[in-house]
């Protein structure tokens, strides 16, 4: 409540675009002076504090008191906490520094009091939304009068249905692999293919395909669902993938193509639908639970087989290492240590970088399973760099090995550090197959909770046309034991997400599927 959020991209695009230069000279030569801005300044504070919601003007004042100070010689002024605790420079010393600041503060209260205004708007109309179904009906008005403004499209919604579509069949005939489902369609399907493009058909996926011009609510629930499920496999942020959709279609609409973005839009890979636009905060939050379930799975099974591996040289007690390693389930994949080493990236990879090593929380682990559950919760609390996630492993591998050992000056060999801090790397990026694994592990445990859900039933709604071989129950899943309730919460935000969208675009959906089955 001091400062407000980093926007290094709005301070980086004010010094652009704002000739910090020539108002430096102005300064130097008194025609534009520390009077002159502060005046401004507290003139359009004072008005902010006194239309903005109450809750927000101690942080006005705040801020104000820091900028007059600044330009007083006695600080710098802050965009945030950080900012005020390293920055030292005053406004006569750096004014090229003070302004984008100034202007960057300015915006980011205007964006605040628009966002006010939306809350209020919302609050307004939140009692009658709720009533009825009103909410479906406002959410398709609003959404009507972009499309038909031009502002909007559904080039995203057809593409997205015939990947859905495509993956679903490609699982059928069996080119998903053993694991299949959502996550055949993150690395087989194009950004706008057709659904069944590339596929030798069998007759009763034709008669699946046909069925896709019938108005059923359930089969578009079904697919729905199958869709959101790849959206949240996807190694892609979401908000980012739907930022570009929308770009492309600006560039390519008509009325809006003279106006819309110049230059090269880079490559996603997979469409997203724009009937999910208001929904991709919670895809996306979704998508990063997913990644730390399956990374913290993944980091676990490969750490018992090393450790274990390790210890066992050493003559330690069975009853130690059930204690400090956990017991291994029938089934379970440690035999999948040895693919930990890979390439550095992915899910931990391109992550804010903290600066500097440690163990991050995880100092005095006193088993596995307090390491993974230490580890789940500074994955939740913030971004962490790749590096400070091996040096934080590696490190609590050690405390580990001394406790079992029993020697309190006892380090694992740097081979085996060497081993652990390679399946660390390997294990973070997304196309690992041990995370790919628990991924798809994830996703059979939601698949089960949203048929619950939904009411849906996948064999009588796919018939002959998917067979998928049999698998175990996902309840039983090794590895995801300390996740199922987490799981099951994640699959009713999804089963929310999806019920919202065939209430409030279900007749899209169906337009465009009766598009595709007739291709």
């Amino acid at each position: 409540a001091q400062t407000p959020p980093p926007r290094p991209d709005m301070i980086s695009e004010l010094e652009q675009h704002v000739d910090l230069e020539y108002l430096a000279h102005a300064m130097a030569a008194g025609s534009f002076g520390k009077a002159d801005v502060l005046r401004v300044v507290k003139f359009l504070g004072g008005r902010i504090a006194a239309i903005e919601a109450p809750v927000h003007s101690g942080s006005t004042q705040h801020w104000l008191e820091s900028a007059v100070a600044a330009a007083d010689g006695a600080g710098d002024v802050a965009t945030t906490a950080a900012d005020a605790e390293t920055d030292d420079g005053a406004f006569g010393d750096c004014p090229a520094r003070f302004l984008p600041r100034v202007l960057a503060w300015l915006f980011f209260k205007a964006d605040q009091l628009r966002v006010d205004v939306a809350n209020f708007h919302l609050q307004m109309l939140a009692p009658n939304l709720l009533r009825g179904g009103a909410g479906a009906r406002y959410e398709q008005e609003k959404f009507e009068q972009l499309r038909l403004s031009g502002l909007i499209g559904t080039t995203g919604l057809e593409g997205w249905l015939s990947q859905t579509i495509e993956g679903v069949l490609k699982e059928g005939t069996g080119a998903a692999g053993e694991e299949g489902g959502a996550a055949a369609v993150a690395t087989s399907a194009g950004a706008s293919g057709s659904a069944g493009e590339g596929i030798v058909l069998t007759e009763a996926q034709r008669k699946f395909v046909s069925r896709l011009a019938i108005d059923d609510r359930n089969m578009r629930v079904f697919l729905v669902t199958a869709g959101v499920l790849d959206l949240v496999l996807r190694p892609i942020a979401l908000s980012r993938a739907a930022y570009i959709s929308a770009l492309r279609f600006q560039r390519a609409s008509t009325a809006h193509g003279a106006a819309g973005v110049t230059g090269e839009l880079p490559p996603v890979g997979f469409a997203f639908p724009e009937t999910l636009r208001l929904d991709v905060q919670q895809l996306e939050q979704t998508q990063n639970d997913l990644q730390r379930i399956a990374l913290t799975a993944s980091l676990t099974v490969v750490l018992r087989s090393l450790l274990s591996a390790e210890l066992s040289k050493h003559a330690v007690p069975p009853r130690v290492l059930a204690r400090i390693l956990g017991t291994s389930a029938p089934g379970d994949d440690g035999g999948d240590a040895d693919s930990g080493a890979g390439t550095e990236g992915g899910a931990a990879g391109g992550a804010r970088s903290e600066g500097g090593g440690g163990s991050f929380g995880l100092v005095g682990v006193r088993s596995l399973l307090e390491l993974r559950e230490r580890l789940d919760a500074r994955l939740r609390s913030s971004a962490v760099s790749l590096e400070i996630i091996k040096d934080g492993v590696v490190e609590a591998s050690h405390m580990l090995a001394r406790s079992a050992v029993g020697d309190a000056s006892f380090r694992l060999p740097a081979e085996t550090v060497k081993m652990i801090g390679s399946a660390v790397a390997g294990i973070c990026n997304h196309s690992h197959v041990l995370f790919s694994r628990y991924a798809e592990r994830c996703v059979r445990v939601l698949r089960l909770h949203l048929d619950a859900a939904l009411s849906l039933e996948p064999a009588s709604l796919l018939g002959d046309a998917v067979a998928p071989p049999p698998r175990p129950d996902p309840l039983l899943t090794p590895g995801l034991e300390a996740s199922q309730a987490e799981l099951r919460d994640i699959a009713h935000r999804i089963a929310r997400i999806v019920a919202h969208s065939e209430n409030a675009f279900g007749g899209h959906v169906k337009d465009m599927l009766r598009q595709l089955s007739a291709r």
